[in-house]
């Protein structure tokens, strides 16, 4: 895995290069796109001269909040941008009603990985926990605040989302379907958090249609509710200027960037960070994952390939549906299920048949941190867009240069993207025996799911 994973970035790189070389690309096309969003992310020159200036906007936007209102509209945009702020919010499928996308509210607001990272004793998370107040103030000093400010900065953002973490449900916990669906309508969840206005919260994110949603964890929010009484609002504006710098550091001049990888280095153990096209593709990948997807498929993976592949799927289907036929273990209800969870299996192979439209996802080649925050914005928005609407069975959960497989089981299908459909997994040119062993490995381990 790791091998291709290599070759296929390689490859994604040079196609990258050759996009943002092609200046005549038409405006709005997906080489412009993907051009223009490689070009300004190394072009390290123009990154290191603007340093924070393309953020200064929306931390100005954090400094204008003067009211419980204010706050509540800034989260509301910070969500819009990709900054997890206090919560998350988003599509799901219902648990209660797999045909149907609902929305729903979820636990969040921390800057490290999850709640043990906060409250355990352990020496390895002692010591994270004072690594990343020492991240905070740091990032904060890079902002232009004095050290003595930046300090105490650091302990109030370190305070709050202590706070949120004791609040948040544990991620064994979490696995019960039953403990994370808790739908509520408006008046429900104004009730359980009545000092947060959720039709405010839903007109400002687009969404004031909804009814009802799934209050995920709702002793989280009586919890984010009891913060948004006791907090000052010059700490929330603190801890609101440290989720925007977190979120964007990366993407930002050398110093922000350099102090990010501290904490990766903290957290993690890496000692080297990627070089600058890596995580340039890296985050491209995120962002225009399947326009990249699509001019990757063009030029790597056949319509003959595609269809080789489905016959091996086709014939490992057969063999499977005789053995379940046969096995002596296995009850009649049992087989009688199985079979009919088999026969229904949607078999996808190598690209989606319907690609994602990125017209309105504006690319140029200004301020990277810029393109990355309207990609957020494309992602968000499109997410958001299912609410209320039928699942699209046509979607894919992995870009098809993704090196690996799935199988879905809230959809019953099995997915194979073009980029694990090559040697040593595939090859359209060794015998039938060869990809039966090794995509046809694959494929059997996915359906046995």
């Amino acid at each position: 895995f790791n091998v291709l994973n290599e070759k296929v970035q390689k490859i994604i790189h040079q196609m990258l290069i050759k996009a943002a070389e092609n200046t005549k690309a038409k405006p709005g096309s997906i080489e412009q796109k993907v051009g223009d969003f490689y070009y300004s992310g190394m072009d390290e020159k123009a990154i290191n001269d603007l340093g924070i200036d393309p953020l200064k906007p929306e931390f100005a936007r954090i400094d204008a909040i003067q009211s419980l209102e204010d706050l509540q509209k800034e989260i509301a945009h910070l969500h819009e941008i990709g900054v997890d702020a206090f919560f998350g919010f988003g599509s799901m499928q219902d648990f209660k009603n797999s045909e149907e996308m609902i929305a729903a509210a979820m636990q969040g607001g921390l800057g490290l990985p999850d709640r043990d990272y906060y409250l355990k004793d352990d020496p390895k998370f002692k010591l994270i926990r004072d690594a990343y107040v020492k991240h905070i103030a740091a990032m904060f000093v890079l902002l232009g605040d004095k050290p003595t400010e930046a300090n105490k900065a650091a302990q109030v953002v370190m305070s709050i989302e202590t706070r949120l973490a004791k609040a948040s449900m544990s991620q064994v916990a979490q696995r019960d379907p039953h403990a994370i669906y808790h739908m509520m309508d408006i008046a429900q969840l104004n009730k359980t958090t009545p000092d947060f206005s959720w039709n405010q919260y839903l007109a400002a994110r687009g969404q004031a249609q909804v009814k009802y949603l799934n209050l995920a964890m709702p002793e989280f929010f009586k919890a984010f509710n009891s913060e948004l009484k006791s907090v000052s609002l010059n700490d929330w504006k603190t801890y609101l200027r440290w989720h925007l710098i977190d979120a964007f550091a990366s993407y930002l001049s050398e110093p922000f960037v350099k102090q990010n990888f501290q904490m990766m280095v903290a957290l993690t153990g890496t000692e080297k960070i990627l070089p600058r096209w890596k995580r340039v593709v890296n985050t491209e990948n995120g962002a225009l994952g399947f326009a990249i997807g699509k001019l990757y498929v063009e030029q790597y993976f056949s319509p003959k390939e595609r269809e080789q592949v489905l016959e091996i799927i086709k014939n490992i289907r057969t063999v499977l549906r005789e053995d379940i036929s046969t096995l002596a273990w296995m009850s009649d209800e049992t087989r009688k299920q199985a079979l009919k969870k088999l026969d229904l299996m949607e078999e996808r192979v190598g690209y989606p048949s319907k690609w994602w439209d990125y017209s309105s996802l504006e690319v140029n080649r200004g301020p990277y941190v810029l393109n990355v925050i309207r990609a957020n914005q494309f992602l968000v928005k499109r997410d958001l867009h299912k609410i209320g609407r039928p699942i699209d069975r046509s979607e894919w959960g992995m870009t098809p240069q993704t090196i690996n497989a799935y199988y879905d089981p809230s959809m019953n299908n099995l997915n194979l993207p073009a980029g694990i459909l090559q040697p040593p997994f595939f090859d359209p040119k060794a015998p039938a025996a060869v990809n039966y062993g090794s995509i046809g490995f694959v494929i059997g381990h996915e359906m046995t799911h």
